[in-house]
C-alpha cells in the first residue's frame, strides 16, 4: 500500500541547506584547499589540427576547499628518456561552494576539463569531473581527478610557470 505523504517544498531546502553546512563545517575540520585554475576559451587559442597553443589561458587561481582530497603515486613508466612517474590526485568539493568560486557553473561538466589545480607543490590538469550526490533534484558534490603536470611539461608555458612558481614560494 502507498503512502500519499506530503512533503512541503520548504523542507527539502531545509534539509538541502542542512546537508550542505554538516559538508561544509566537515571540510573545515578535515578537509584541504587547493588552487583552482580556470580555464580561459576566450583568451584561448589553439591550433585546428591538434588542439592545443599556441597560446592557452587560465584565469587567476581560487583557493577551492574541497573535503577530499586522495593522492595516488603510481608506478614509473619507462618511456625512452628513463622513469617517468605519473601520479594522480582526486579531489571531491562542495557545488554550492563552488558556485562562489567558479566564473563558469560547476554543473557544466565540460566547462571544467581543461581546467587545472594545484597542491602541496603538484599541478595537476583535469582529467575525470563527475557530478555526484543527486538529491531533490540537485547535486551535493563533485569528485574531480586530476593527473600530474610535470615541471618539463611547463616549462613553455609562460602563464602557467607563472603561477605554478607563485604557489610554490608562498
Amino acid at each position: 500500500m502507498g503512502s500519499n505523504l506530503y512533503v512541503p517544498e520548504w523542507w527539502f531546502k531545509s534539509e538541502m541547506t542542512m546537508m550542505n553546512d554538516i559538508m561544509r563545517n566537515y571540510q573545515r575540520t578535515w578537509g584541504e584547499n587547493v588552487l583552482w585554475f580556470e580555464y580561459d576559451q576566450l583568451s584561448a587559442t589553439k591550433n585546428d589540427v591538434y588542439d592545443e597553443g599556441p597560446s592557452r589561458a587560465w584565469f587567476p587561481p581560487s583557493e577551492l576547499p574541497v573535503m577530499f582530497l586522495e593522492f595516488r603515486q603510481d608506478d614509473p613508466i619507462n618511456t625512452d628518456e628513463g622513469f617517468y612517474t605519473l601520479s594522480t590526485a582526486t579531489v571531491t568539493f562542495q557545488v554550492s561552494v563552488a558556485h562562489d568560486r567558479f566564473r563558469f557553473s560547476p554543473l557544466l561538466t565540460a566547462a571544467h576539463f581543461r581546467d587545472r589545480f594545484s597542491y602541496d607543490s603538484r599541478h595537476y590538469r583535469v582529467a575525470k569531473y563527475e557530478k555526484q550526490g543527486f538529491v531533490h533534484g540537485q547535486y551535493l558534490t563533485i569528485t574531480a581527478m586530476g593527473v600530474e603536470i610535470k615541471s618539463e611539461e611547463i616549462i613553455n608555458d609562460m602563464q602557467q610557470a607563472d603561477f605554478f612558481t607563485q604557489t610554490m614560494t608562498q
